[in-house]
């Protein structure tokens, strides 16, 4: 959702999410690492506006969008 809104992100480094978080779109903080969450938090507060949020929606709509999922399904099922 923020991705779709050009938003970047904070995410938690577990599973398949860095697959899809990656410096130009948010950052990564390593799981029940409390002093990694508040340094990334102060320092995206800082650099918020480094980020090209258009790069960022595009990017949501290029793999989230209801078409392109749609497409994702299609070839997934079609093997």
């Amino acid at each position: 959702e923020a991705f779709a809104c050009g938003l970047p992100v904070i995410a938690t480094d577990t599973g398949g999410i860095s697959e899809r978080v990656k410096e130009w779109n948010g950052r990564l903080v390593p799981p029940k690492d409390e002093e990694a969450l508040y340094s990334t938090l102060l320092s995206f507060l800082e650099q918020s506006n480094e980020f090209d949020h258009e790069r960022i929606k595009n990017y949501a709509e290029l793999w989230f969008s209801n078409a392109s999922i749609e497409k994702q399904l299609k070839e997934l099922y079609s093997l």
